[in-house]
């Protein structure tokens, strides 16, 4: 999925979401989506990363997924 710039956090109403499904049964360079953020990225107090697993493998403890990629600022 490609966005161009993305922020997540607080609004005054609650905090923003990020919800992520990723399969372990699978690859982890396929278990989940990528989000391609093509502008700055903001994750500011109040966001929320929420990972369901729709596998039933384990997951090694050095495991890297990458979720958001983006092309501006942090």
């Amino acid at each position: 999925m490609a966005v161009g710039a993305l922020t997540f956090g607080s609004d005054g109403n609650g905090g923003s979401t990020f919800e992520v499904e990723i399969n372990t049964d699978v690859a982890l360079s396929v278990a989940a989506d990528l989000v391609n953020a093509n502008g700055n990225l903001s994750i500011l107090a109040g966001a929320i990363l929420s990972l369901v697993d729709l596998g039933s493998s384990p997951v090694a403890g050095n495991a890297k997924l990458t979720l958001i990629s983006y092309a501006g600022t942090w």
